[in-house]
């Protein structure tokens, strides 16, 4: 009994360790080979499923014709470095001024609210093509197993820089809208904490 009740404990303890943002080793090279882009953000952590990987990837800008470019983010969750749960894709195309593709930096969470054993992960990008300083496309994606839910909106360009009419601004999903509340006092939070392109 005292045998179950140690690695019980242990689970526990080791539920939900994360590196955020680390880097992959040597060991990792395998999962590093099946990702497209470069590597921005890497995390490591354990929940019922068992390890699991999360790579958050950027492409160079990619030369559509003459005068524009693309550019694409990735997401990937692997567990145990070889089963896919899911993949996330999106993308800024046929931009002729700046290509604007990026993660918020900090924004990339690890939780588990409903305590479940399921880890959330969160995610939050930006997406442009600008020759100003105006609100991005800023987007919040949170992902439990294989199941998405999103908030889709606009950024603030900086905290003495408002545009009160564009900025700001940010719609649930029908999936979204059917988490319960602390889901959403969750996602309002990171959403405030993140939405300033410059901090």
């Amino acid at each position: 009994m005292k045998v179950l009740t140690l690695l019980l404990s242990l689970l526990a303890s080791t539920y939900g360790y994360t590196q955020a943002n680390s880097k992959p080793g040597p060991s990792d090279s395998a999962i590093v080979k099946k990702v497209k882009g470069n590597i921005k953000q890497f995390m490591r952590w354990t929940d019922h499923l068992g390890d699991n990987y999360l790579l958050l990837t950027v492409t160079n800008e990619i030369k559509s014709s003459a005068k524009t470019s693309d550019k694409e983010l990735y997401g990937y969750h692997f567990i145990r470095k070889d089963s896919l749960v899911w993949q996330l894709t999106d993308f800024e195309k046929g931009c002729s001024f700046d290509n604007i593709v990026e993660f918020r930096n900090g924004a990339t969470k690890i939780t588990d609210l409903d305590k479940n054993g399921l880890s959330e992960i969160w995610i939050m990008y930006s997406l442009a093509c600008t020759s100003d300083v105006s609100p991005r496309v800023l987007k919040l994606i949170m992902y439990q197993g294989n199941k998405k839910y999103a908030i889709r909106g606009t950024s603030q360009p900086a905290r003495n820089m408002m545009d009160e009419k564009n900025g700001g601004k940010y719609t649930l999903s029908k999936e979204f809208e059917s988490l319960p509340q602390p889901f959403k006092d969750f996602a309002q939070k990171l959403w405030e904490q993140h939405l300033y392109d410059l901090q």
